[in-house]
């Protein structure tokens, strides 16, 4: 089981993660635990995975996230209780896709996204009231799909989106 790198578990009635849940997994690069009903997750849950990549807890009851190993490249916090973007997200600077929809995320959240690899984030249905350009000032350059639908957004400025050379949706 140490050279396992993909583990599912959606779909369960999961309520937690310990600190020694996936300590037998040191290779793990996926972890997915979609639809369960995830509350909590100890600090040291992901201390042992410096290889994790991809990481997948859309449908969940998070309310925060622990500090995550610096090599997660994907994450999806989709449909959970965020009330902002995590600190300990905002420093992943190898973040290429992110995805925070269905969450109570608003124009206050006080962390910008650190990574300037970030091609993909996912802001849809949240309770932002302007585009959060501070968000992603660091991915400028990189950033291809930028979702922001079935939010509270009033005005746009043109200028808005000047630097955002890439951007195709």
């Amino acid at each position: 089981m140490s050279q396992l790198i993909i583990l599912d578990l959606s779909g369960n009635v999961i309520e937690s993660i310990r600190a020694d849940d996936l300590t037998a997994y040191p290779s793990l690069r996926q972890f997915i635990a979609v639809g369960n009903g995830i509350s909590d997750i100890h600090e040291d849950a992901f201390k042992s995975l410096s290889t994790l990549q991809h990481l997948d807890f859309e449908d969940n009851e998070l309310k925060e996230m622990i500090v995550l190993p610096e090599s997660v490249l994907h994450l999806n916090l989709a449909r959970n209780k965020l009330a902002n973007i995590p600190a300990s997200v905002a420093n992943l600077k190898k973040l290429v896709y992110a995805n925070f929809s269905h969450n109570k995320i608003d124009s206050n959240t006080p962390f910008s996204l650190q990574t300037e690899s970030l091609e993909t984030l996912d802001l849809s249905s949240n309770n932002l009231d302007t585009v959060p350009m501070k968000i992603i000032q660091s991915s400028y350059s990189n950033i291809l799909f930028l979702h922001l639908s079935n939010n509270q957004i009033a005005v746009l400025q043109p200028s808005q989106f000047q630097n955002l050379t890439k951007l195709s949706k």
